[in-house]
């Protein structure tokens, strides 16, 4: 029969360790846009509430009606740009 194995985790940025059947909130994100045929989301930096921290926004064009467009914001900041991304990807998720 045919062996199949496992494709080894991949460490992100931020020392994240995703599995091959894993999805991190960025790219479920860029998944769901696909789908919806909308173009790829976009991130912006927001000013964080503490020095020294990050916050992120992204970006969901509908390429149709841009009144219809999206844009979602962390409400906490981050220690990482990397991890503020991803915060910011997993509130469009949550609402989308």
């Amino acid at each position: 029969g045919t062996v199949y194995t496992e494709k080894a985790a991949q460490e992100k940025a931020d020392g994240t360790v995703v599995k091959s059947w894993q999805r991190m909130p960025t790219q479920l994100l860029q998944e769901w846009s696909q789908r919806e045929h909308r173009p790829k989301p976009w991130y912006s930096s927001v000013r964080p509430w503490e020095r020294g921290k990050f916050r992120q926004k992204v970006y969901l064009e509908d390429p149709k009606n841009k009144d219809a467009s999206l844009e979602f914001i962390a409400a906490n900041d981050s220690d990482s740009q990397f991890e503020a991304k991803e915060h910011a990807a997993m509130v469009a998720l949550l609402k989308v």
